[in-house]
């Protein structure tokens, strides 16, 4: 196989032509690896440079740790994406499941990105990390908080989000939470039965005990009634904010109850549960109708 420039390909053309490097090139690996860091920058390759690293783990790795210091973005952001352990829609590779560490040798290039396309990329792959190897993860966010830079903690809070809405104290307390901080709450629904289709506005309160202001990381989740009358449980992000002691705080959310694609609502009882610091602190329930 002879390289491939991009030169002349546009998104559409250049799209199969990733593809087909990633069916015909395993054979000679070099120039269809540096194929795809040519063309990545028209179709982006993530998806494509996977079965490299199931077969040529050596010249891949080594190609990649070249892209994570290039001067182009899209191929750092290959360098990343390419790598995550739960890519979306992409093939499991179990070498990158069983052991993150080459690539987080990658993200400790990449963390501190100029590029916000790079670092999105950064957060994704260290929280696709958290759900494999979190006590890795936490030690990753928690040196790089330390080591510090422009935007590392921004990418350490989009990074350790899922970890976050799980209610980890060690995660939360990386993102600035005062885990161990006494926070009463109320949670009041505006009425007791919703319709399919509408939504459920809800009003948190929040007063904090005690005598110096605390960080609050607050979320809440919604348990989902099912057919079969089991519940399915979502977070969602709500806020995170300074409480002082004497202030009260309001919070007022809609909770929209319509159907999407990836969510069905079924009628039955709904709960509302508000959770500050990762803590359920108040919850409600609500009757949901056709």
């Amino acid at each position: 196989m002879t390289a491939v420039s991009a030169g002349g390909l546009s998104a559409w053309a250049a799209w199969p032509a990733v593809e087909w490097v990633a069916l015909d090139g395993l054979g000679d690996p070099e120039p269809a690896i540096d194929a795809l860091g040519e063309m990545t920058s028209i179709a982006s390759a993530e998806f494509a440079i996977r079965p490299f690293i199931e077969a040529h783990p050596e010249a891949t790795w080594r190609r990649l740790r070249d892209w994570a210091a290039s001067s182009d973005e899209h191929r750092r952001r290959l360098a990343s994406e390419g790598t995550r352990p739960k890519l979306p829609w992409g093939k499991r590779v179990a070498a990158i499941d069983r052991d993150p560490g080459p690539g987080l040798e990658l993200l400790d290039l990449l963390r501190d990105d100029e590029s916000e396309y790079v670092r999105r990329s950064v957060a994704n792959h260290l929280n696709d990390v958290t759900r494999t190897h979190p006590d890795v993860a936490l030690a990753t966010a928690a040196r790089w908080s330390e080591e510090g830079g422009t935007h590392v903690m921004g990418v350490v809070r989009h990074g350790l989000r899922g970890l976050v809405k799980r209610g980890d104290r060690r995660a939360l307390a990386l993102v600035g939470a005062d885990v161990d901080a006494e926070v009463e709450a109320q949670l009041e629904l505006s009425a007791e039965t919703v319709a399919i289709g509408d939504a459920m506005p809800f009003t948190a309160g929040l007063n904090l005990a005690g005598t110096a202001p605390s960080r609050a990381v607050i979320d809440y989740a919604v348990l989902y009634a099912r057919p079969s009358g089991r519940v399915a449980r979502k977070v969602f992000k709500l806020t995170e904010l300074d409480l002082e002691p004497g202030r009260p705080v309001r919070l007022r959310r809609k909770l929209k109850l319509s159907d999407v694609s990836i969510r069905t609502h079924y009628p039955g009882e709904h709960t509302i549960e508000l959770l500050v610091n990762g803590r359920i602190a108040a919850s409600a329930s609500f009757e949901l109708r056709r």
